[in-house]
């Protein structure tokens, strides 16, 4: 996986507390004070699918001619991968609302809050490790941040030799 999508283990890897994310999306649609929906917007989460490719195509065929409800549509087409990258073991979060106007999507407050680990490809130059160091210093103290190096995963901040 780093090398698909880390360039070439060179890039970080996020990993997310589900609960917490799962707690913090539904307080942006509910409020519990008033047991009242906020918005008119659904959250959907769900572990992907894995499956021959054939049977994808197939079902986004079927879908495409259907007369199911968008939301229908946008799960059906998002909750399946082909069976190759099944080792990924991967969960998605479908958020939906007609009117779009409701939430800002790509503004959760407090995002760090949800992180639990951040990977960071063994590939890094002397200036990127600088940089990601100085980034959990101020941004994010409370966040592992772990490198392999040799063989064994170390926290970037105990990292004396700047170059790998």
């Amino acid at each position: 996986m780093w090398g698909n999508y880390a360039d070439s283990c060179k890039g970080v890897c996020i990993e997310i507390d589900k609960k917490k994310l799962d707690n913090k999306l539904w307080n942006m649609i509910y409020d519990i004070g008033s047991d009242s929906k906020k918005v008119e917007t659904h959250i959907g989460k769900f572990k992907i699918n894995y499956k021959r490719q054939s049977k994808i195509d197939e079902t986004i065929l079927n879908i495409v001619n259907s007369r199911l409800p968008l939301y229908s549509i946008l799960e059906n087409l998002f909750n399946s991968k082909s069976e190759e990258w099944a080792v990924e073991n991967e969960f998605r979060y479908l958020v939906y609302n007609n009117r779009f106007t409701d939430m800002d999507y790509f503004n959760i407050s407090n995002f760090s809050n949800v992180i639990s680990k951040i990977f960071v490809g063994e590939m890094q130059s002397e200036d990127s490790i600088k940089l990601l160091k100085s980034i959990k210093a101020k941004l994010a103290p409370d966040i592992e941040f772990n490198i392999n190096i040799n063989g064994s995963e170390k926290e970037i901040s105990s990292i004396v030799n700047e170059c790998i």
